[in-house]
């Protein structure tokens, strides 16, 4: 994971969060949906330090999952599991070490409500938006945490237990937790619930695959209610599980099947936008990992042996009808064209 911090941009690389909140503010984008991997995309739903727009920030970063077990790439049998470090990056220009006797995630929501720095959490209350959460992951739990009105935010969550590392589905305890529960949201609950994959008879990469389904379905299901129900606009995270070893060196393998489904999943949610007819006031983040390449091992830490392959590619992505921004490979509006843009990264 890069729990090193490393995924941070230097001096002259774009600074993508920065972007999208500018053009929040200055584009008036009604909705706002990032589609996220790898430490909740901690590093895009953050402002970057010094950031041009706006002067505080905070960040963070943390690598807890590996206390439970391995994470889903490490199931693909891609890289031998972490080991725990126990040290989560909070980007006050230096690094916090958590205290082991305490809860993780307790620790880190105190220094979150102790910042007075602007992120986009807060930008999108401010904005009087409807905040949703599709996290399957346990270290997505701290985010209930933060203080947005009950009224004003749905989180679907699912418990990872990690009991049986051979398989990905049977790895979470099913214990769905949606708040607040409306009643107008009840039977969209039980659907939600129901739908869930539980066949574990197949390979580690199909259930993956089956998760992510599972995923993008919910995420389109419940993003089409909020949209025809929320008039001030919505602001949607989702926890793409494909996305999360896009973020990983997992081989050209895996990189190639998480591109086509990263670019599946996009398509059906533009139209989507484009049938309901939001689109174009619609902006989407999407991030793989930390989004960033890296230039030196210098910058890599504990992880530069491993993050200085050359098979690893980070590309972040942010994108809008309106607004194509470039990004450290490339430049396009399409997610086709930059899903080919990737692949030939990949094979140079």
């Amino acid at each position: 994971m890069g729990g090193s911090g490393s995924g941070w941009p230097s001096p002259g690389r774009p600074n993508l969060t920065s972007d999208a909140v500018e053009i929040i503010e200055e584009q008036g984008h009604r909705n706002v949906i990032i589609i996220m991997a790898d430490a909740l995309g901690a590093d895009y739903l953050y402002q970057y330090r010094k950031s041009a727009s706006i002067e505080g920030v905070l960040a963070v970063n943390f690598d807890f999952l590996t206390r439970e077990g391995v994470k889903i790439s490490d199931c693909l049998g891609a890289r031998p599991p972490h080991t725990e470090t126990g040290i989560a990056r909070m980007f006050f220009g230096r690094d916090i070490i958590l205290d082991h006797t305490q809860e993780p995630f307790l620790q880190i929501e105190r220094l979150v409500q102790d910042s007075s720095q602007d992120h986009l959490l807060k930008l999108a209350v401010q904005h009087n938006k409807f905040v949703f959460n599709l996290l399957p992951r346990s270290d997505s739990a701290w985010l209930t945490q933060i203080n947005i009105p009950r009224q004003k935010r749905l989180d679907i969550l699912l418990w990872e237990s990690w009991k049986d590392q051979s398989n990905l589905l049977t790895n979470h305890s099913l214990e769905f937790k949606i708040e607040p529960n409306f009643p107008h949201l009840r039977k969209l609950k039980d659907q939600i619930k129901h739908s869930y994959p539980t066949d574990i008879s197949q390979t580690p990469f199909v259930q993956l695959k089956n998760l992510s389904q599972w995923v993008h379905n919910t995420s389109l299901t419940v993003i089409k209610h909020l949209l025809k129900t929320e008039a001030d606009g919505i602001f949607a995270f989702i926890h793409d599980p494909t996305l999360e070893f896009l973020g990983h060196w997992c081989g050209e393998q895996a990189y190639r099947e998480g591109i086509i489904w990263t670019d599946e999943y996009l398509g059906r949610l533009i139209a989507q936008l484009r049938e309901q007819g939001v689109y174009d006031n619609t902006l989407i983040l999407l991030t793989a990992d930390h989004g960033m390449t890296f230039r030196t091992k210098d910058q890599l830490g504990n992880h530069g042996d491993f993050y200085s392959r050359p098979e690893v590619k980070y590309v972040p992505f942010i994108f809008n009808k309106k607004v194509p921004i470039s990004n450290v490979i490339t430049s396009h509006a399409s997610t086709l064209e930059v899903a080919k843009s990737w692949l030939e990264n990949l094979e140079k």
